[in-house]
């Protein structure tokens, strides 16, 4: 019975501290327990109780610290870092075939019947473009939009134009035909002008001089002297004869 009450105390904080540190004060404990008491607890494990008793934590025997284990020196050699290696990236198909820098690009011109496409990079730096891709690129403006850009290479295939502009990351430009060549014209020969219409004079006589009728003024008798207003056209009433150019 003595026992029960002695544990009953020893549950409180209070209760475990005395009687664990000075268990030969606590009461209804005979010799034997109060010696048990102390070999089988001491300080320490009181401390550990009170200290779980207040985490709320579950409690747990004490464990025995070991002692560090010294750190090794370091090295005065420092091992310097491997190099980040770059992995190796394999060009394009596009880009392997045309084999970039070259001095010139593009396609000779072969006949004067050649359609041609153009491949620009827009925006570019020329002297950028020269050292990467085309020594003979140039500078100009595009005239479907006006923007300034490169001119990197002309061809005269539409495909292989296409597969030049992807390995330089460019575009094809607007195709550009030859200008038909203008028809000869024809030399018009003028044409002749009419000849010119001779002028009548309307006082010349129709007809030659005749001899022994007076029809005409300018007729003869056949004495042979002129009719003249003897001749049947100067006589009022007489015949009408047509002597004069007038008179048609």
């Amino acid at each position: 019975m003595g026992g029960l009450f002695a544990f009953l105390f020893l549950l409180s904080s209070t209760g475990l501290v005395f009687g664990l540190a000075q268990p030969q004060r606590v009461p209804f404990i005979g010799d034997r327990s109060r010696k048990r008491i102390a070999k089988a607890y001491g300080l320490p494990t009181a401390v550990f109780f009170i200290l779980t008793a207040a985490t709320g934590e579950p409690s747990e025997p004490p464990t025995v610290q070991e002692s560090p284990s010294p750190q090794a020196t370091p090295s005065l050699v420092e091992s310097s870092p491997e190099p980040a290696t770059t992995p190796e990236v394999s060009p394009s198909p596009e880009v392997a075939q045309f084999q970039f820098p070259q001095s010139t690009c593009g396609d000779s011109s072969g006949s004067d019947d050649d359609t041609w496409y153009p491949v620009f990079i827009d925006g570019a730096d020329v002297a950028v473009v020269r050292q990467s891709f085309c020594a003979d690129a140039v500078s100009t403006v595009r005239s479907e939009t006006g923007n300034p850009t490169v001119q990197v290479a002309s061809f005269t295939d539409a495909d292989r134009a296409q597969r030049f502009a992807r390995a330089v990351e460019g575009e094809v430009g607007q195709p550009s035909s030859p200008e038909p060549e203008p028809e000869p014209i024809a030399e018009v020969e003028p044409s002749p002008l009419p000849p010119p219409t001779p002028t009548v004079n309307p006082n010349a006589p129709v007809r030659a001089a005749r001899q022994g009728s007076c029809d005409c003024p300018y007729d003869v008798d056949s004495a042979g002297r002129s009719c003249g207003g003897r001749s049947a056209y100067s006589r009022p009433g007489g015949s009408s004869p047509v002597c004069y150019e007038r008179d048609r």
